[in-house]
């Protein structure tokens, strides 16, 4: 049974473990006092019939010891008073007296017909028999052997009432079954009860661990248990300690690496390992115009100060763009798209990148330029291809980043180009995916370094109409983050 009630358990897609554990209290408790009340009942039933028959043979030998002398002197006057004093008896309902040969002397009352020949057999034999007429009662006969110096004389039929012995059985049943559905009663509020007391503080920590699943990092778990409780409060205590460390870890990491980069180095062993595999990526590339010179009229708070607030523009850029900075190298900031997360969109978000950069920067320089505040402008190559994606260095010490022809290419066009512009080469200007939202213009066939072929270079002039109003409204949400703040 139990397997059956654990199969119907399992079958619950949903239940409060409240109703589950009371539900098993319950079946056990119906189970327990069924089979007990039943047992009882058998039981009770068992004794008063062994009450009546000491009862129908007790007073059956008595009557008999009585008709003795009157069956051994044929008296039939006294076997009539006899008889007629004994009726009155309660419960007793007929008398029969039998000669030892089976022959009728005397009958009175609710008695049998006929006598099955083995109730003669010993001294306190007894036979049940239904009565004839309107009530047909049943009936229990008992047999006492009139004897006399060790000679049968006669036979003296007692017959008792069944029906008071089944109304006491009834009776008792009744009483049992009653009492027992009384205790089922009181065993399903307890078990609900106690369902209750023992589920309350399991949905503390079902409440508590939501919150912390929700972020709440600072919610702790109830220790006021001295049980397996409290183990686990302690346990999700230190569970919960550490996803904060691990937050920590996580925010700090996100401020050295890209936010994309150390989740995946947090979530995934194998990002943690030395190699790479080949991705078809994009790479942007933008560098400060004329930025030696600069540095050297500036201080290294200064330098620092300009870098950060450009620097920040550039990298919610790439964010919008669905792209990360990959690193810093000085003044150039290196931007990646479509790794380690793959991007089939990659080359269209790069160079949407490269334009939303150029024109946050014009926007910025004129704000500072009204300031009084020193400006800069930013020379930007973009290219897609194939290339190593992975970490790169020691074991020791690792850097997540792209290695490649697609990536230098990148590089010598930010170096190639015009001051507030952007360079690009055939894999972008002549990817469908591109040209048809962006607009370019041929600018010269370029001799790059790593390249022994001249490289075909495309200025970026801006975004067909449909696209103006999503950069328009890109813009103005960079610019209204506050400035020069990471």
């Amino acid at each position: 049974m139990l397997y059956y009630l654990k199969k119907v358990l399992l079958e619950i897609s949903y239940l409060p473990i409240v109703f589950k554990l009371a539900l098993v209290v319950t079946v056990l408790l119906v189970v327990s006092m069924i089979t007990q009340g039943t047992l009882i009942s058998s039981n009770q039933s068992r004794l008063l019939e062994e009450q009546i028959h000491e009862f129908g043979i007790s007073t059956t030998t008595q009557i008999t010891q009585q008709f003795q002398e009157p069956i051994l002197s044929q008296d039939e006057l006294t076997i009539e008073s006899i008889v007629s004093s004994s009726l009155k008896i309660k419960n007793i309902h007929g008398i029969q007296i039998v000669t030892a040969d089976g022959e009728i002397i005397l009958s009175r009352g609710d008695v049998p017909a006929k006598m099955p020949e083995k109730a003669f057999l010993t001294d306190n034999s007894y036979f049940l028999w239904r009565g004839e007429g309107a009530g047909d009662n049943n009936f229990i006969s008992f047999i006492g052997r009139a004897i006399s110096n060790d000679v049968a004389l006669g036979y003296v039929v007692v017959s008792f009432d069944r029906t008071v012995l089944e109304e006491a059985q009834k009776s008792s049943r009744l009483a049992i079954i009653g009492s027992t559905f009384l205790m089922i009663i009181i065993g399903l509020l307890s078990a609900y009860l106690l369902s209750k007391i023992i589920t309350k503080p399991i949905y503390k920590l079902i409440s508590a661990s939501r919150r912390i699943a929700s972020g709440d990092y600072e919610t702790r778990f109830d220790k006021n248990y001295n049980d397996e409780l409290g183990v686990l409060s302690d346990s999700l205590n230190s569970m919960t300690q550490g996803l904060i460390h691990k937050a920590v870890v996580e925010q700090a990491l996100s401020r050295y690496v890209s936010p994309k980069v150390a989740k995946e180095v947090l979530a995934d062993t194998e990002a943690r390992e030395l190699g790479g595999r080949n991705v078809n990526a994009s790479v942007v590339f933008a560098d400060i115009v004329d930025f030696t010179r600069m540095s050297e009229e500036m201080t290294a708070a200064e330098v620092s100060t300009l870098l950060n607030t450009y620097f920040s523009y550039i990298d919610m850029a790439s964010h919008i763009c669905h792209g990360h900075v990959d690193k810093y190298i000085g003044d150039c900031a290196m931007l990646l798209f479509g790794a380690p997360e793959e991007d089939p969109d990659h080359s269209f978000h790069a160079v949407y990148c490269s334009i939303l950069i150029q024109q946050v920067i014009k926007q910025l320089n004129i704000k500072r330029s009204s300031l009084g505040e020193r400006i800069v402008e930013f020379r930007v190559g973009v290219n897609s291809g194939e290339m190593l994606a992975g970490n790169m260095g020691s074991i020791s010490r690792m850097e997540y980043t792209v290695l490649g022809d697609a990536v230098n290419l990148a590089s010598r066009l930010a170096s190639k180009s015009m001051p507030s512009a952007t360079l690009v080469d055939d894999s972008v200007a002549l990817d469908e995916n591109v040209c048809g939202r962006i607009e370019f213009e041929y600018f010269e066939q370029l001799t790059v370094k790593g390249k022994l072929e001249p490289v075909n270079a495309y200025f970026i002039k801006g975004v067909f109409p449909e696209l103006q109003s999503r950069l328009n409204i890109d813009i103005e949400t960079i610019l209204s983050t506050s400035l020069g703040k990471p």
